[in-house]
């Protein structure tokens, strides 16, 4: 039975879902639209036509988020006019240089609320337990999401995974240390472990991985087919797998739906979202805070330029802290701090 552990805080919710082994196979987290506005998938938003190109068959919008997304134009269908106001889809969401990906729709704009999306991801592991950390503080949530951020990865039996994201795509190396005589031995049991990674990850796009060795004829077919296998297992959307090369890397290509897990931590996000991530992360340790500690009187200080970026969210989390554990936050703007914010339970 899948273990699923949800941690509802003021302004977003996380939840990790494990396995029958209790390993943790998916991740969800949805934040407050005032915290964080960006367009999220499935949701239909208003946009406005930018862009035209007929050439590459392709327009750009603006949606009422700011964001800019894009679409594949229809033979089957006139082109829109540049400035017509349309509502779109969201079919894969944006993050670092990459735009949003949309469809037209004649749906009205809707966005999904927190608890209907965590119940339609949930809705993927029938008959789970649920553990509500609000009623059970835990801090797996949060280390199971930072573990998912490492580059290195412990295969089951031995060895280990290297993933590095780059620019174009995700590069992964097969690493034999550690484990038996026989390098070959180790690849499915690194694709069964890395096919977990990207779900957990949220990873997609371009797939590189550099095999223990140069597996050729069938047993080359069997470890493509053994990780299609293993990805149609989780909720990837579309996933190609191609064999083998001669020089031993399989290339997969994973369809784009959800911002990646890396994109929802300070350290490793686009610097587009750096701001919204801090804040986000400056908010989750002061309320988690509040929670372990319920009398205590938290402060949460913050550098004079830490404040202004409070200042300009427009999530009122001075509230949202209050309604949930009573005036017990203090501000203090301290401008020797050795980082952007520091939270204290006194």
């Amino acid at each position: 039975m899948t273990r699923i552990l949800v941690k509802r805080l003021v302004a977003e919710t996380r939840a990790v879902a494990f396995d029958s082994e209790d390993v943790p196979i998916s991740c969800f987290i949805q934040r407050e639209t005032s915290l964080d506005p960006s367009a999220t998938y499935g949701d239909v938003f208003a946009a406005i036509v930018r862009t035209v190109d007929k050439r590459r068959q392709e327009a750009f919008v603006e949606l009422q988020t700011g964001e800019l997304a894009f679409f594949n134009l229809s033979p089957k269908h006139t082109p829109p006019a540049e400035g017509e106001h349309i509502n779109v889809e969201i079919r894969a969401e944006a993050y670092g240089d990459k735009n949003a990906l949309v469809r037209p729709t004649g749906e009205p704009a809707e966005r999904t609320s927190r608890e209907d999306r965590l119940r339609d991801w949930m809705s993927a592991f029938e008959g789970s337990d649920v553990e509500d950390w609000s009623e059970m503080p835990t801090d797996d949530i949060e280390q199971v999401l930072t573990e998912a951020l490492s580059t290195e990865v412990t295969i089951s039996g031995g060895g280990r995974l290297s993933i590095e994201t780059t620019r174009a795509m995700t590069v992964v190396d097969v690493d034999t240390a550690g484990r038996s005589p026989g390098q070959g031995a180790v690849n499915p049991a690194a694709l069964t472990t890395l096919a977990r990674e990207i779900s957990l990850r949220r990873i997609s796009g371009l797939v590189a991985i550099d095999l223990a060795g140069a597996p050729k004829g069938g047993k080359a077919k069997a470890l493509r087919d053994h990780m299609s296998g293993e990805l149609n297992a989780y909720r990837l959307g579309r996933a190609d797998v191609l064999p083998p090369s001669p020089f031993g890397v399989m290339e997969i290509s994973i369809q784009r739906r959800l911002r990646p897990l890396r994109e929802y931590s300070p350290e490793t996000c686009a610097v587009d979202r750096r701001e919204t991530e801090m804040v986000a992360a400056c908010l989750r340790q002061a309320e988690e805070a509040a929670a372990s500690a319920r009398t205590a009187k938290i402060a949460i200080m913050v550098t004079p330029n830490f404040a202004e970026k409070l200042g300009n969210c427009r999530f009122n989390w001075e509230a949202g802290l209050a309604q949930r554990y009573g005036t017990r936050f203090d501000l203090q703007i301290k401008p020797n701090l050795k980082s952007a914010y520091e939270i204290q339970v006194n």
